[in-house]
Parts: structure tokens; C-alpha cells; sequence
């Protein structure tokens, strides 16, 4: 029932986790329960194919199951196209797209869902694979509807006592909760939101932090110098009841969730309703599909008014970018970096052209689809006479590498016109992003804090937003960077503005310039997180204002919650770059 393909090593670790299953299916073959085990081993080390067969064997076993068997197999095609996503195997990724697509359209997942069950496509995937925003808000909406459940099956240990209205009649302070699984990991959420819990206003805003595993406590330890006055609550050990009465007690006003569906989520803490107000801030790049989650933090350029209507939460919008940072903030971490003069040698050093242009794409390679390489083929096959010009990307995989360099061979593009880095240390990479002179950013899937990183060694953007809101974080790294011009309204515009920036290079080194320039300025800027945190804090004000002004005398909200909250002042960005060219 296995499948053989996979290596020795992984068959070995299989099969010793299910030896007691196999004894027993010795003794009792029809047993689909123990198959169900062995399918969820399978799962669990990776194998999709053996899962695919041990559900056709469950299904002859016990046609009864059928309805049942659909669904596992939906989860079973979506673990396997991820792996075909990883490895760039971009005819099976496009096959068992197609095969995933057409379940979903059939119905065949129908008859579990209508009892309850979620859909087997995990809102992460929803993003990664070309899902239009319907079916990114269906798959959102079906799990928080899933998360949202496990309320009735736990009570809470006591009923909230919502003192916070006392609390803020009698102080004016807003007392802010932040929590997650990444707040003190090393992880671009966290490597992004330091900055955040630090620079609150303590004259205006009292800052918890509610830790969902156990070793951000450690991490938080060895960051105590640059997080101090945050008060953390471990509720890793707790259960989501416990964890929502923890915070209630502590009295929160507005409870700020930084994972959405990711790891380490624990949606079912929100569905309690412990505070007043919940807002999903920079974990998940599309709604939550929560009920029970009030507020979406975005721009308008992450997030147009248009596409609303795919959120369940009101949107609050900054200017500028949403995006928060801390690299002027925390340079233990994230060191400034720049191009020095020594640059053509360390250009050599890492097999790089010292003379030439460097393109660069450092997102994870699931993110990279056949359309985004044919794309990047195009530009490289159009300015390949004057100088030379790769394209840098992050690999260690030698399968991988060969899967590109055949689907670039379709292109007529040699293997070597692309270049592989190992992954290195945050502060190691950083010194490395200086080294190239333009990054080409994703279109199904943009890169967040890789962005980031390439605006802060000085390196553009080119980027061409689609629909998701995953999809449109390159244009608001743009606008919050004053280079919207580097945003390309398609792919072909995409290639035109990548192809001009690499005939005339002196465009490249006046943009370099600017965002050195922009770096360190105080005016408003992509990394001036002082204007930032004015206007962030005037937003969760203006959140925490329309509900006040709607409590009655016994702190219960008087109606229902029905505006987006805009935000509009100092430091509307701008574009300093007219034109290329």
C-alpha cells in the first residue's frame, strides 16, 4: 500500500511508526481503522501518494465511507500540490491543480460540508494557488465557521465580567493585547512588530502580550531590553476557554490577533469574545472569515474599498503602508546595511557578475509559479547583449534547481543565467540583499518582510498586484517606499519597466539613492516608524471612539458595529518618482 518512491530513510521512519497497525491488519486486513492510522503517519511524514492509496483501499473496505474518503482525499491532492509548489514541479503543480479544482466545482465535498465539516482547502493554499477571492473568502469563512464550534464544546470556567469600561471611565487609558505565536520567535511577524510593542504611547495605551507557545517566553527573556513595559501572559498551556478568561480578566480593549490562519493559531480564543474589540493585523494575507473578528488592518493599496466585500471584518486603512518594521529599531537583529565599495568582489565571491545586473527573487520558491518564470525568462531573454544579467534566488534543493533549469530551458534561456544562495542567518542575508540591484517580486503571491528586506539594502521593487490581498503587498511596499511608478499595472508592464531598468543602470543607481535618502528620514517615510505609530494609534483611537460612544451604562455595545475606519492626515504618501526614464 506504500508508495515506493520515497526515500529509504522516510519508508524506514513510516514504517516503525505504524508496526502495531500492520501487526493487527496481519490479524484483521478489513480493519478501516487501522488504515485511518496509517493514512494520518502517511500524512504526517509527507506522503501523499501512499495517503491516495490507502483511501481507495478504506473506500472498497467500506463504500459507506465514501463521502467521508472525498473529503481526506481534497486534504490528501492539496499536501501533495504544496510539495509539487516546493520542489518547482510545475507540470504536476499545474495537473493537481486542475484535479483539485474540479472536486471542489463537482460537489463531491458537498455532503461533509453540509454536516459541518470544513473545506479541505486550508486558507494558506487558498493563497499560494491561483483560488479567485471568492474562493479565498469560502475556504476563510468555512474555518473560522469550523474554529467558532469548539466554543460550544468547552465552557468557560467563569462568566466575563466586562470591567473595562470602569477601567477607562476612570484611567482614559486603552488597554491593547496583542497575541500570537510568532510575537518573540524568529519569524517575520515578530521581526516586524517589535518595533510596535515598544513605541506604544504608555500616556495613552497600556500593552499586554498573550504568548501561544511556550518558547516565545525565552525568546522574550533575551529581548527584555527592547520590550520593556510589555506585560506577557503565557496562555500556551491553557486551553482557548482558560486563555479567553485570561484575557478578559486582565480587562483588554482591543485584542489584536497577528497570526490569522497560520501555525500556531488559536481562532477559537476570538469566538469567546473575550474583549470588546478583536482586529487580525499583518499575520494572514486575507480575511479571516471570522464573525468575531471586528476589524482588518490594511491600506488601500493592499486592500482597495473595491474588494471589501470579500472581508467578513470592516477595514481599518492606513496611509501609506500598512506594513509596521523595526530595522531602525532593533539593529541587535537587523543591522543597516548599504552597498559598500567592496561590493564587485563580494559580488564575485558569491558567483555573481561584479559588472553586471542583478535581479533578484528571495521568496520562497512555492510562492513562484510557471506563469511568474515565464515572465522572468522574458526579461532575461531581452537584455542579454550589453551586459550580463542573472537572476539571484534562494535554493538548496538540487531537484529543484534542475526542474527550473528545464523550464527555462523551454524559454531558450541558459541554466546559468540563474543563480541559487544558500539560506543564511537574518543578519547575514541582509548584507547579501545590498549586493543586487532590482528585485522582481512574485505575482500570485507577493513576498511581506522579504520585501521589506529589499527596500531596506536599498533594492526596488518591481511588483504587479493581482486581486488577493497577498498579491498586493509589493504595491504597498511601493507607495509606502514613494516608488509606485515600480508598480506595473500587468505582466506585461511588469517586464517593460524590469527591462528598462536594466538597459539604462544610472536609472537603477538614482533610485538607489532615494531609498538610501528615504532610509533615514523622519518625514513619513517606509522606515520612520515614529509617524507610523502616530498614526496607527490614531486609528485603534478612533476604533475604540466608535464603540465607546455606543456603550450604554452597563457596558454593553447599544448596536451593531457598521463602518470602516479611514484614517487620512499627516503623511498620505506620495510618489517622489514621476516616471522611469
Amino acid at each position: 500500500l506504500l508508495w515506493r518512491s520515497a526515500r529509504p530513510e522516510k519508508m524506514w521512519r513510516i514504517h516503525s511508526q505504524i508496526y502495531h497497525e500492520m501487526e493487527a491488519l496481519a490479524e484483521n486486513p478489513t480493519d478501516v481503522q487501522l488504515y485511518s492510522r496509517i493514512e494520518v503517519v502517511c500524512k504526517n511524514n509527507e506522503e501523499p501518494n501512499s495517503r491516495f492509496r490507502l483511501l481507495a483501499t478504506m473506500v472498497r473496505l467500506e463504500p459507506s465511507l465514501k463521502d467521508t474518503i472525498n473529503l481526506n482525499r481534497g486534504y490528501a491532492l492539496g499536501d501533495r500540490l504544496f510539495l509539487h509548489a516546493k520542489a518547482c514541479r510545475f507540470e504536476e503543480r499545474e495537473r493537481d491543480f486542475r484535479l483539485w479544482l474540479n472536486m471542489w466545482n463537482s460537489g463531491v465535498w458537498d455532503p461533509m460540508l453540509e454536516q459541518g465539516y470544513a473545506l479541505p482547502v486550508l486558507p494558506f493554499y487558498a493563497l499560494v494557488f491561483p483560488f479567485n477571492m471568492s474562493q479565498v473568502f469560502k475556504s476563510c469563512v468555512g474555518w473560522a465557521e469550523k474554529f467558532g464550534t469548539y466554543t460550544s464544546r468547552e465552557g468557560l470556567p467563569k462568566p466575563f465580567v466586562n470591567v473595562f469600561w470602569k477601567e477607562f471611565r476612570e484611567t482614559g487609558v486603552i488597554k491593547i493585547g496583542y497575541i500570537s505565536s510568532d510575537i518573540y520567535r524568529i519569524h517575520p511577524v515578530g521581526k516586524s512588530i517589535n518595533a510596535v510593542l515598544r513605541m506604544h504611547d504608555r500616556r495613552q495605551f497600556e500593552v499586554y502580550a498573550f504568548l501561544l507557545i511556550p518558547v516565545q517566553i525565552e525568546h522574550a527573556e533575551m529581548l527584555e531590553s527592547g520590550t520593556g513595559g510589555v506585560l506577557l501572559s503565557d496562555i500556551s498551556i491553557l486551553s482557548s476557554a482558560e486563555g479567553a478568561s485570561t484575557i478578559n480578566d486582565e480587562g483588554i480593549h482591543i485584542l489584536i490577533d497577528l497570526n490569522g490562519h497560520t501555525s500556531g493559531v488559536r481562532m477559537e480564543v476570538f469566538a469567546y469574545a473575550p474583549t470588546p474589540i478583536v482586529m487580525h493585523y499583518m499575520g494572514f494575507g486575507a480575511t479571516t472569515g471570522a464573525r468575531y473578528i471586528h476589524y482588518f488592518l490594511a491600506d488601500t493599496a493592499v486592500s482597495t474599498p473595491e474588494l471589501s466585500v470579500y472581508y467578513t471584518e470592516k477595514m481599518a486603512y492606513l496611509p501609506a503602508t500598512f506594513y509596521a518594521n523595526s530595522y531602525r529599531y532593533d539593529p541587535d537583529r537587523l543591522p543597516y546595511v548599504r552597498r559598500n565599495e567592496t561590493f564587485r568582489e563580494e559580488r564575485e565571491r558569491a558567483d555573481l557578475p561584479p559588472d553586471g545586473v542583478v535581479l533578484c527573487n528571495f521568496n520562497h520558491l512555492h510562492k513562484t509559479s510557471r506563469a511568474m518564470w515565464s515572465l522572468w525568462a522574458q526579461i532575461l531573454l531581452r537584455n542579454s547583449r550589453q551586459r550580463e544579467v542573472v537572476l539571484w534566488t534562494l535554493n538548496d534543493s538540487d531537484e529543484t534547481k534542475e526542474n527550473i533549469a528545464k523550464e527555462l530551458r523551454l524559454h531558450g534561456v541558459e541554466e546559468n543565467r540563474v543563480r541559487y544562495a544558500p539560506h543564511e542567518k537574518i543578519w547575514q542575508h541582509l548584507h547579501r540583499h545590498a549586493l543586487a540591484d532590482v528585485f522582481l517580486d512574485n505575482n500570485e503571491y507577493n513576498g511581506g518582510t522579504t520585501g521589506l528586506d529589499s527596500y531596506w539594502a536599498d533594492v526596488p521593487i518591481i511588483s504587479a498586484p493581482q486581486e488577493k490581498f497577498s498579491a498586493r503587498y509589493g504595491a504597498s511596499f511601493n507607495r509606502g517606499a514613494r516608488m509606485e511608478i515600480l508598480t506595473a499595472r500587468n505582466g506585461e508592464d511588469y517586464v517593460k519597466i524590469a527591462s528598462k531598468l536594466v538597459e539604462k543602470p544610472e536609472l537603477i543607481r538614482g533610485i538607489r539613492d532615494r531609498l538610501v535618502k528615504d532610509k533615514n528620514s523622519t518625514d513619513g517615510g517606509m522606515f520612520d516608524m515614529d509617524s507610523f505609530m502616530l498614526r496607527y494609534e490614531q486609528v485603534l483611537k478612533m476604533q475604540w471612539d466608535l464603540f465607546w460612544s455606543n456603550v450604554g451604562e452597563d457596558g454593553q455595545e447599544q448596536g451593531p458595529r457598521n463602518m470602516h475606519v479611514v484614517f487620512r492626515g499627516a503623511g498620505e504618501a506620495r510618489s517622489s518618482l514621476r516616471t522611469v526614464g
